[in-house]
C-alpha cells in the first residue's frame, strides 16, 4: 500500500492525515503551523479545564490554571501567545495578575474575563491595555475567534 499525507484545513487548525505504512490513517498537527499556546488563569477550576481541555481537543496547546500566583509560574515556564485571565480572583486579582505578565512580556495578548460587567477606574484602565474583554459565560466561539486574531496578528508582525 502506498503511504501518502494529505492536508485537510479544517474549521478551527490544520492538521494532515498520515496513511502510514500499515494503511491506517492517522490525524497529526500539521508540523508547518505554529500551535497557539493559551493560558486560562481563573479561580473557577471547572471553567478553566473545561476550557482548556475543548481549546486542546481543537489543537490548540492549552493550560488552566486556578489562582495569579499558578498563572505566574505557568507564563514564566512555557510563555504563551495569549492569556484569558479572569478579573476577580481570591489573593491576586486579576489586574494585579494583567499588570504583572505585561512586566514580564509587554507583548504578551491578553484577554480579560469576567462574571459581571465592572465599573471601576483600575478596570477601566487596564481594559484600554488589554487585547479584549469578554463576560461570562462565553462562548468557544468567541474564545477561538480571540485566538485567531492573536494568531493573525502575531504572522503579520513576523512578516
Amino acid at each position: 500500500m502506498e503511504r501518502f499525507v494529505n492536508t485537510i484545513l479544517c474549521k478551527d487548525l490544520q492538521f494532515m492525515i498520515d496513511s502510514g505504512a500499515n494503511g491506517k490513517n492517522k490525524r497529526k498537527k500539521c508540523p508547518y503551523i505554529a500551535q497557539m499556546k493559551v493560558l486560562i488563569v481563573d479561580d473557577e477550576s471547572d471553567f478553566a479545564t473545561a476550557l482548556s481541555e475543548r481549546l486542546q481537543l481543537r489543537g490548540y496547546e492549552a493550560e488552566a490554571v486556578f489562582s495569579a500566583q499558578d498563572g505566574f509560574a505557568a507564563f514564566t515556564n512555557n510563555p504563551p501567545d495569549i492569556v484569558f485571565l479572569d478579573v476577580r480572583m481570591p489573593g491576586v486579582d486579576g489586574i494585579t495578575a494583567f499588570n504583572e505578565f505585561k512586566k514580564i512580556n509587554p507583548n504578551v495578548e491578553i484577554v480579560l474575563i469576567s462574571g459581571q460587567l465592572h465599573t471601576n477606574e483600575n478596570l477601566d484602565r487596564v481594559k484600554e491595555f488589554a487585547f479584549d474583554f469578554l463576560v461570562k459565560p462565553v462562548d468557544i466561539s468567541d474564545i477561538i475567534k480571540k485566538i485567531k486574531e492573536v494568531s493573525a496578528r502575531k504572522n503579520a508582525a513576523e512578516i
